[in-house]
């Protein structure tokens, strides 16, 4: 039996367990820890501000310096693995880092002080039970993802369209590098930069300002609306053609923020984040193939 059909076949046992264990019960993210850190709606609309202005300064400088790159027949800049690398690790510090700096900075300097870094769940609260809902997590994510993305796939082969080749450019570029320090860089940017900061702003942020306008009795609520945005920040990833990455990412989101509302801590989903991407990287170095979806 071939991977896929696996795949297809453990989706809905999985499903099936987690309902079993009550993981879709309307109360099940009632025991999630508060995690009234004092936000509002305009921390948040700073924040997007300074996740649009951030990369918008970064790319007149990354256009400026490609300049002089070498253009091919298409007239596309053709640059170096290093210096992709290094404008993708500028992109992130100008577009997430500085975000999640100001999210750090407002939960510390409010009554709480350093308090509220451990109520956003910056700081682990339980660094042991975290890992284990992180592999837990992992587990959970990449069968119902990859069941997901292989359900789209087929659903889109029933209406006549080509199975797509879903792959994020950074694994492209990983795999044709031509350097082992860029590649070390586009690892770590995916394995450990990414994880952290996008985990920083779309639960920590996003999910902790919701909590605080609807409600902690709509933690569903939020955790889809919070996967919803996830899924569409990522649509980059998926071309109207290659659709079938969305539901996939969405369903990512839906893990990572079910874990974040059920442990009040950032620290499983950037378990999860880590070990989903590094299996994308692992598989797309052992096939020297594009693989499936980076979030």
């Amino acid at each position: 039996m071939e991977l896929p059909h696996i795949i297809l076949i453990l989706g809905p046992v999985v499903l099936a367990v987690l309902a079993w264990r009550g993981c879709f019960r309307r109360d099940a993210l009632d025991a999630g820890p508060s995690r009234r850190a004092g936000l509002v709606p305009a921390d948040l609309l700073i924040a997007l501000g300074l996740m649009i202005l951030g990369p918008s300064v970064v790319g007149l400088l990354i256009s400026i310096s490609t300049d002089s790159g070498q253009a091919d027949a298409s007239g596309a800049v053709d640059l170096d693995t290093v210096t992709y690398a290094g404008n993708i690790l500028m992109g992130q510090a100008a577009g997430q880092l500085i975000p999640v700096l100001y999210l750090l900075w407002r939960v510390s300097s409010g009554p709480r002080g350093l308090g509220g870094l451990w109520l956003i769940g910056a700081i682990p609260r339980k660094p042991l039970r975290d890992l284990a809902w992180g592999v837990a997590g992992f587990f959970v994510a990449v069968i119902l993802v990859m069941a997901t993305i292989q359900s789209a796939v087929i659903l889109g082969e029933w209406f006549g369209q080509q199975a797509p080749v879903l792959a994020h450019p950074m694994l492209k570029a990983l795999v044709d590098s031509d350097s082992q320090v860029g590649s070390m860089m586009l690892i770590a940017s995916a394995v450990l930069v990414a994880p952290i900061l996008e985990e920083g702003i779309f639960r920590g942020l996003i999910q902790s300002v919701m909590g605080e306008v609807l409600g902690e009795g709509r933690r569903w609520s939020i955790v889809l609306v919070a996967a919803g945005v996830f899924a569409m920040i990522h649509a980059n990833l998926a071309t109207f053609e290659n659709w079938q990455a969305l539901p996939g990412l969405f369903v990512l989101g839906l893990v990572l923020g079910w874990l974040y509302e059920r442990s009040g801590s950032l620290w499983p989903g950037i378990f999860v984040h880590i070990g989903f991407n590094a299996l994308n990287i692992a598989v797309a170095l052992g096939s020297s193939l594009p693989t499936e979806v980076t979030s």
